[in-house]
C-alpha cells in the first residue's frame, strides 16, 4: 500500500439536490489526500446538476435506473485504490477517510473498514455496530453502505447484484458476498458516518407505508436467500433461532433484535416452503397400468 493512495468517492443523487452540497463538502473538507469525488445524477429533475457543477468534483448524469446501477457506475468511473458511497443527503465526518484507510493498512487481510453511525436531521441517536463475523453478518447488517472497500476485491465481488433493485438492502447483499468469500472487513468503532433523518409521514400513510413495506421485506428476504445459498441455506437459518432463546435469557441478544431475526429467518423459511411445495406440484405424476 502506497503512504496516500486516491480514495474515490461516490455520491449517489436522485432529487436530493437540497441536500447534495453538504455531502460533496464533507467530502472535500476530509483530513485525508488524495481524494477523488464523483457524483452520479440518476436522473433527477430538481437542481443537481446545478448544485454539483458548484464543486471541483466529476459529474455523471445518467436516466434513473436505481441505486445498484448508479452505484456501480460511479464505481467503474473510480481511479481510487480505494472507494466508498455517500448517499446524497448523508454527510461524512472530517476524519473518515483518514481513519478507515488507517483501518486497513492496520488490517491488511480486510477487504473494507466501516464505522459507527450517528444520526442527525429529525431524530438523533446513533446505529450500533460489531466486529465483523461472517455468521452475525447473516443475521443482521451492521456494515453502512459508506464503507471504505478496496476497488481490487469490489471488482472480485462485482458490485452491487442488480437483483437487488427495490429492496433497499443492496448494501447488506454486497457485504454478504464479501462473508461468503472469506473477504472480511474490519470496524472502526466511531460514528463517523452522519446519516440524515427524516421527518415522518402522516398516520393514515404510515399505514400503507407499512403494507409496502412487508411486501419489500418478502421480496427482500427470498433474494438475499437466493443470493446466498450457504450462509442463508434453511439450515444455517433454522440453526441461528435455535440458538436465539438462550441468547435472550442471558441478554446477548435484545427482544426487539430476536422479533426481527424471527421474522426475516420465518419470511426466508416460508418462502422455500412455498418452492418446494411448487416443485412438488409440477413433478409428473406416475401412470397407473
Amino acid at each position: 500500500m502506497r503512504d496516500h493512495p486516491l480514495v474515490s468517492i461516490v455520491i449517489l443523487c436522485y432529487n436530493y439536490g437540497r441536500y447534495l452540497g453538504e455531502a460533496i463538502e464533507s467530502a472535500l473538507v476530509q483530513t485525508y489526500a488524495p481524494i477523488e469525488v464523483i457524483v452520479v445524477d440518476d436522473g433527477s429533475t430538481d437542481d443537481t446538476v446545478a448544485v454539483a457543477n458548484r464543486y471541483p468534483v466529476q459529474l455523471i448524469r445518467q436516466p434513473n435506473q436505481g441505486v445498484c446501477v448508479a452505484g456501480n457506475t460511479g464505481f467503474a468511473a473510480a481511479r481510487g485504490e480505494f472507494v466508498l458511497r455517500l448517499d446524497a443527503d448523508d454527510r461524512l465526518a472530517p476524519t473518515y477517510v483518514e481513519e478507515t484507510v488507517a483501518a486497513l493498512r492496520v488490517h491488511p487481510e480486510a477487504h473494507f473498514a466501516y464505522t459507527a453511525v450517528a444520526y442527525f436531521g429529525a431524530r438523533q441517536g446513533t446505529y450500533p455496530i460489531e466486529p465483523f463475523a461472517a455468521d452475525t453478518l447473516a443475521e443482521w447488517n451492521y456494515v453502512n453502505a459508506s464503507a471504505l472497500v478496496r476497488r481490487d476485491s469490489l471488482r472480485r465481488v462485482g458490485g452491487y447484484n442488480l437483483n437487488m433493485a427495490g429492496c433497499r438492502c443492496e448494501d447488506w447483499d454486497l457485504w454478504l458476498s464479501f462473508a461468503e468469500r472469506d473477504m472480511p472487513g474490519v470496524m472502526v468503532p466511531k460514528p463517523l458516518l452522519l446519516y440524515r433523518q427524516h421527518a415522518g409521514a402522516s398516520r393514515g400513510t404510515l399505514r400503507l407505508a407499512s403494507l409496502a413495506t412487508l411486501r419489500r421485506e418478502a421480496m427482500m428476504a427470498g433474494r438475499l436467500q437466493a443470493n446466498h445459498p450457504v450462509l442463508l441455506a434453511n439450515a444455517a437459518l433454522v440453526r441461528r433461532l435455535a440458538r436465539l432463546p438462550s441468547r435472550l435469557i442471558r441478554g446477548e441478544a435484545s427482544w426487539r433484535f430476536g422479533g426481527l431475526l424471527v421474522g426475516l429467518y420465518g419470511a426466508m423459511l416460508g418462502h422455500a416452503m412455498l418452492c418446494g411445495l411448487g416443485r412438488l406440484a409440477l413433478r409428473p405424476r406416475g401412470i397407473r397400468a
